[in-house]
């Protein structure tokens, strides 16, 4: 096998990955705690209004507003004072005409008051209130539904589960939804030249930091991984590996032997195990990839080189796994868009992501496109992000606007 197979645009890939079937997750109930970061599996309705009750939204007087026509600082309304909104109480008694009730921000507006006069527009010498503002009807008031209403559906299935999120449900008194599992993932190096990290080296030998990489930004992403060690380049071995352990995982991490080469046997590992969907994306750094689908299972390999490997997980891994789960919104979004410092050539027709350093220059944020090879861990340390640069383009020239991905 001399060349890759036929390689996929960036686009053709998330194409492919929007149309993918793939192996079911199971769904399971989770108190909301637990279900931080999680995709919904089934919709959520609300079976209450929100705030609940008709609120002030200022500190004043709750009142009839038509007692308060034609008030003005010239010629004040007068009203007497019969009653008092406490916090979290529910008003005894009613507004009745020539009356206003003292209310709080956020108390609960009291029968027969359908406004309230801000404190600001009234003089109050007990037991009267001067008022120097008419009121129109429903001034200042929060409706009782006015955030969500009883039976209003909230999310559909596929939303993932932010804080924010979270905090509407908790609002609404849902302590339980139903989520799906994530994916169960395990790592793996291969190479004849790795160690573990904390193993003495002899020369030549090369300390396996990618899994370490691999693992932590997936852990930050809200998915655990397990990782099952270092593997000698024997395609036979790997085999043995993912037929072993292929119950207890639903994806194959494998960093390394996804190039062409005599010892890089993977794709044919993977095809026993089902159909090669990828062999090598028009993307760089990170063309040597490639994605099977199995039954129960899919196997990605990503490149050895640190910086192709840690673009494929911004690239392809997150929106693999957030596509997955059935999340809608799985493409990579940018956080935004730097002026490029210097310019950036790049291949017509390939996806390229250049490492850069975000830097705040002349009053704005700009990009240090930092130079190197991918196989150089140092890229990563020094950079903050990527800068994208379309398929489209053949580069970037200094002053452009690029799309920027924070790591």
């Amino acid at each position: 096998m001399g060349e890759f197979f036929e390689t996929l645009s960036y686009e053709e890939f998330l194409t492919l990955l929007d149309g993918l079937s793939f192996p079911p997750l199971e769904t399971e109930d989770r108190p909301l705690q637990e279900a931080v970061d999680r995709i919904l599996a089934g919709s959520v309705t609300g079976e209450e209004d929100l705030p609940g009750f008709p609120r002030s939204t200022m500190d004043g007087f709750a009142l009839r507003c038509q007692e308060s026509a034609g008030a003005s600082p010239s010629s004040p309304v007068l009203l007497k004072v019969t009653g008092e909104v406490l916090m979290g109480k529910v008003p005894e008694g009613k507004v009745g005409p020539g009356e206003a009730w003292r209310i709080p921000t956020g108390g609960m507006v009291p029968e027969g008051a359908d406004g309230v006069a801000m404190v600001e527009w009234a003089e109050e010498n007990p037991p009267w209130v001067e008022l120097f503002h008419a009121v129109a009807p429903g001034a200042n008031i929060l409706a009782g539904n006015a955030d969500y209403s009883r039976g209003q559906s909230l999310f559909e299935p596929g939303q993932r589960l932010e804080p924010r999120q979270v905090q509407l449900l908790k609002a609404l008194g849902i302590g339980r939804v139903r989520v799906k599992r994530p994916p169960r993932i395990a790592l793996l190096s291969t190479g004849d030249e790795l160690v573990p990290p904390e193993s003495p080296r002899v020369w030549g030998e090369i300390r396996d930091t990618n899994s370490y990489l691999i693992g932590e930004s997936l852990s930050r992403r809200g998915y655990p991984s397990s990782f099952l060690g270092i593997l000698a380049d024997r395609p036979e071995l790997l085999e043995r590996t993912l037929r072993e352990r292929q119950g207890e995982y639903d994806l194959f991490l494998v960093s390394g032997g996804s190039s062409v080469g005599a010892k890089d046997k993977t794709v044919e590992v993977f095809r026993s195990f089902g159909e090669v969907l990828v062999h090598g994306l028009r993307l760089s750094p990170g063309k040597p990839l490639i994605l099977a689908k199995g039954e129960r299972n899919l196997f990605l390999g990503l490149p050895g080189h640190p910086l192709s490997s840690f673009v494929s997980i911004l690239t392809v891994l997150l929106p693999l796994l957030r596509r997955w789960e059935g999340e809608r919104e799985f493409r990579p979004v940018p956080q935004g868009y730097l002026r490029v410092e210097r310019n950036l050539p790049s291949k017509q027709g390939r996806e390229t992501f250049v490492p850069v350093r975000k830097v705040w220059r002349d009053s704005l944020w700009r990009a240090l496109p930092l130079r190197g090879e991918s196989g150089l861990i140092s890229l990563i340390e020094r950079s903050t992000g990527v800068i994208r640069i379309p398929s489209s383009l053949e580069g970037l020239y200094e002053g452009d606007w690029g799309e920027y991905y924070e790591f």
